[in-house]
């Protein structure tokens, strides 16, 4: 790979002497040509194309670092419209070359591309690094929401790829709101239990204005990790973690085959495991259990 060119005194784009020509989901060939951006005009030069489905606004700065770390390893994919470059791939390396006040490399089509091979290139494009839960949940929800061609949920599903439970899960942690979300230094880190957790304070804390009251008075230190901060914002909540039932404990070991276990599930149930307990075994038990039990009655 062609690493960045570094001379700040260069032209704002410096033309390479190479081009490919690529055949898209139309079938149509189009011919990329590679520039690159010096780093002072990536941001005036450079904008997100609107089909890109990664939230700008949940990138941070140590996801951007290693975006880009000490070279640029594949280059950005555009559209050159009006003398902008439209990434349709790679917003992820544009910010963290902003961040980093580095140039940037961009392959780009002076073609006037279709909505369908956008979307077409994206997919086929998509860099190393998965998208996020949430890019997705924000992606599809344009995609229904299209003013001049809008999607159903099951077309969505076909043409992704993907279940009925992915989509779901997409869509429950884009509807999480951007308030809570931004509580957390690496929003890209959450997952599908974390995002569920965070839809249960929302839904508690009521509407956005209650939201924000609610976000105003916490104060989480910076480099607080994901962890402490969903335990802190779950307190805050007064939302209590629903318990799982406990590891079963050991209290009786007769040999590798013969045991018995005890073991606690929820609040107020309490599990005894008998391991290759013999007939008249579980009879004496319950005998003495009934006879414990009959024990305290008579005491009341």
């Amino acid at each position: 790979m062609t690493s960045i060119m570094e001379d700040t005194k260069a032209a704002s784009a410096n033309t390479m002497n190479n081009s490919v020509v690529w055949t898209l989901v139309s079938g149509r060939e189009v011919a990329f040509e590679t520039i690159t951006i010096a780093a002072e005009d990536v941001e005036r030069l450079t904008k997100v194309h609107k089909q890109n489905r990664r939230l700008q606004n949940e990138l941070r700065a140590r996801s951007l670092a290693k975006s880009i770390a000490r070279q640029q390893y594949y280059s950005c994919i555009a559209t050159l419209v009006d003398g902008i470059y439209e990434l349709s791939d790679g917003s992820r390396r544009r910010s963290a070359a902003i961040e980093a006040k580095r140039p940037l490399r961009v392959m780009y089509c002076k073609e006037i591309l279709t909505t369908a091979e956008v979307k077409g290139l994206i997919k086929e494009l998509q860099s190393a690094e998965e998208h996020s839960p949430r890019d997705h949940g924000a992606y599809f929800e344009s995609l229904l929401n299209d003013v001049e061609n809008p999607m159903t949920k099951e077309q969505i599903i076909e043409e992704e790829g993907i279940s009925e439970a992915q989509y779901e899960r997409y869509m429950r942690a884009w509807s999480v709101p951007q308030l809570l979300v931004d509580l957390f230094e690496e929003p890209r880190d959450l997952g599908d239990v974390s995002f569920r957790t965070l839809k249960k304070v929302a839904n508690k804390i009521g509407d956005s204005d209650a939201l924000k009251k609610f976000v105003d008075q916490l104060d989480i230190k910076p480099g607080t990790s994901l962890k402490e901060v969903m335990a802190y914002i779950v307190e805050a909540a007064g939302l209590k973690k629903a318990k799982t039932s406990d590891k079963a404990r050991k209290f009786v070991d007769i040999d590798k085959n013969r045991h018995v276990k005890i073991k606690k599930s929820g609040k107020s149930k309490t599990i005894f495991e008998v391991s290759n307990g013999s007939e008249k075994e579980i009879e004496d038990i319950e005998r003495l259990i009934a006879e414990y039990y009959q024990g305290k009655q008579k005491t009341k």
